[in-house]
């Protein structure tokens, strides 16, 4: 089609008129199509300038908005271990300076199950990060400007404007990758990196294009298993058709190991248009990055935006309000200066059990023993529960309780919250008792025992003469009359003869003489040491029918100062017959006789039995082969009888004698 340029100025390609031939006009044909090719030619003009102008401003706030990487925060590794504390980590993500700045406990609110609960405690811990810079070169890098300077020059001088930002010695690591195989790795610092970068031997205008650089630096981060946040910048021009399933797969493999793809492309505007931008947008929003148009005047982003947060980690502690077990989601909110930045909800999950409750050595049954003056020995019985948490999570206690038949008892607010004491004052006649213990932690959750039944026995006043008739006051004086007479007509004559006669007996004979009758002693214990050797102390002597021995003076006749006892450990027991009955009261270390446990039911002792009661050792002597003599020396002889007088002191003298008359 001919053509040819009008006015000398604007070169406009002249439109040959079709022809028309089924409508004819009163015009001239030349003139009309003069007169309609000049407006359409006119009309043509305007839309392209639109044009242009349109593309130039979708291109601006294009490159604006995917410029601008969205701020969150990541969650992860939700700690249970110290529940109802938990411990949970949190990776600030393209958070603005300022926000970065403001996180502590009172900018930060924990979501758990949609209940906003506040934040205990926040720990800031700086890792490092790994920044890798990816190079796809071609001759849309080479382009240069008016002043000679390549697109290339003007973006790694943008990226040179990272190294203000950062903090020397951090633990901070950088790659390099261009295409087709240069590589350099392993640098501490952005200097190193920017030194290998210059010493790059390729040339811009002779490259293809090629995913080949950004395939290797994703692989080599994805192979970095350091735990440091990972980064990607990639510095690129448009991708060949045909590469966009690569670029799909690249964005999976960047989720599936948590790297941010930030990406320069730098082409012309008109690049909007075409089918490879999409997946490149996508590859970078995807990730958590954004995608800058360069077409060569245009500011370049601040690279420190890309790396705001990196490194950091929050370990933020909260008080969890959970009360049962299962699944349960978990989120934060921070509150900044620019608006509110809210983390995805990550699921957890807890086991939350009540407490147990059990009780400590109580024993089965317990006798006590009612003096003349209606006390009882012992006054009161301790009780001890213990607390365990099946879920393996620990909590404070917030109050106990005793119950007895059924009934609250005891009830502790304070600590010390296992301890209970029962008054048998409060239960002065036999019979079984119901105990229980109940629990509540700081949760709420409260725990109870099983009902445990405690068999006591009240034992009566022992039996003896009449106190109302010891009390007479005619049987006062008649038995005051008896002494008197018995005094006058028996003793005192009886004296005086053996007065008259001491001179007469042989000197063999004037050693004798009668000394206080022995005291009777219902059976002995005699301490042993570690050989079952006697020590060289007095036998211990049961003078009541029933004796609790243990570690609290109070609670007990027969007492020591032995950590292995209980304050109450066990009892012995005189039954009807004349027989000893060893009871232990469920101790921890247990009482035992000839090296064999005792059990509940008790045993019954003989004569010369070994006994264990904590880390004390005892040997049992009955009543029919014990004695005492006048100064209260305890003897174990197997012919000595109760209530029998001692032998005459063969050693005594007349002068002896005399001297005590």
């Amino acid at each position: 089609m001919p053509s040819r340029t009008l006015s000398g100025k604007i070169g406009i390609t002249k439109i040959e008129p079709m022809p028309f031939r089924i409508f004819q006009t009163t015009l001239p044909l030349k003139n009309r199509a003069s007169r309609h090719g000049a407006g359409w030619i006119f009309k043509l003009f305007i839309y392209a300038l639109l044009l242009v102008f349109l593309s130039v401003q979708t291109l601006a706030v294009f490159a604006a908005v995917l410029s601008q990487p969205q701020p969150s925060l990541e969650v992860s590794n939700v700690d249970t271990r110290e529940f109802p504390l938990i411990r949970v980590e949190v990776k600030p993500r393209h958070l603005p300076d300022p926000a970065v700045d403001q996180i502590d406990s009172t900018t930060l609110q924990v979501l758990e199950n949609d209940t906003i609960l506040p934040v205990r405690s926040v720990v800031e811990n700086y890792e490092g990060f790994h920044l890798a810079l990816a190079i796809n070169p071609g001759i849309a890098l080479a382009w240069r400007d008016v002043n000679g300077i390549s697109r290339y020059d003007k973006l790694i001088r943008g990226f040179t404007q990272l190294n203000q930002s950062l903090i020397p010695g951090s633990g901070d690591r950088f790659s390099l990758f261009i295409n087709p195989d240069y590589e350099q790795t392993g640098f501490t610092d952005l200097d190193s990196l920017l030194i290998a970068l210059a010493d790059y031997p390729g040339n811009m205008r002779q490259m293809q294009s090629s995913l080949i650089s950004l395939q290797h630096a994703l692989e080599a981060l994805s192979a970095d298993e350091s735990g440091q946040d990972k980064t990607l910048l990639y510095i690129t021009v448009l991708p060949l058709l045909g590469e966009d399933a690569q670029l799909d797969e690249m964005l999976q493999t960047a989720l599936d190991h948590h790297i941010t793809i930030n990406i320069w492309l730098t082409e012309n505007p008109e690049v909007s248009t075409y089918p490879q931008l999409p997946h490149l947008r996508n590859l970078a929003e995807g990730s958590g990055g954004s995608l800058f148009l360069f077409s060569g005047s245009e500011p370049i982003p601040d690279p420190a935006s890309y790396i705001l947060g990196l490194g950091k980690r929050y370990q933020i502690s909260y008080l969890s309000q959970i009360r049962k077990s299962g699944e349960h989601q978990l989120g934060l909110n921070l509150q900044t200066s620019a608006g509110e930045v809210t983390s995805p909800k990550i699921t957890f999950s807890v086991e939350v059990l009540p407490p147990e409750v059990e009780f400590i050595n109580l024993p089965q049954k317990v006798s006590v023993q009612t003096a003349a003056d209606g006390s009882l020995t012992p006054a009161e019985l301790p009780v001890e529960i213990t607390v365990s948490f099946p879920d393996s999570h620990p909590r404070s206690i917030t109050k106990a309780s005793l119950w007895v038949n059924g009934s609250l008892y005891q009830e502790n607010t304070s600590a010390p919250y296992f301890n209970f004491s029962v008054d048998f004052g409060d239960f002065p006649e036999s019979q079984r008792l119901s105990l229980q213990a109940r629990i509540s932690d700081e949760l709420g959750l409260t725990g109870q025992s099983a009902l445990t039944p405690l068999d006591l026995e009240v034992l009566p006043v022992p039996s003896s003469p009449s106190s109302a008739f010891w009390r007479n006051p005619w049987f006062l004086g008649l038995l005051g009359a008896l002494l008197v007479g018995l005094l006058t007509f028996i003793v005192l004559p009886a004296r005086r003869k053996r007065r008259r006669l001491a001179n007469k007996v042989p000197l063999s004979e004037a050693g004798e003489q009668t000394l206080p009758p022995a005291q009777k002693i219902l059976a002995t214990l005699t301490h042993l040491d570690a050989d079952n050797t006697p020590l060289p102390e007095k036998p211990i002597p049961i003078t009541q029918e029933l004796t609790l021995i243990g570690r609290d003076p109070e609670l007990c006749q027969l007492s020591f100062a032995d950590p292995a006892l209980e304050p109450m450990h066990c009892q012995l027991r005189m039954l009807p017959e004349g027989k000893f009955l060893l009871t232990d009261f469920h101790s921890k270390a247990g009482t035992w006789v000839n090296y064999a446990p005792v059990g509940q039911s008790g045993l019954i002792l003989k004569q010369g039995d070994i006994i264990h009661i904590g880390s004390l050792t005892f040997r049992f002597g009955s009543g029919s082969g014990i004695a005492s003599d006048a100064r209260g020396s305890l003897t174990e002889d197997p012919e000595a009888t109760l209530g029998t007088d001692s032998a005459p002191q063969e050693t005594d003298t007349i002068d002896s004698r005399k001297a005590r008359e």
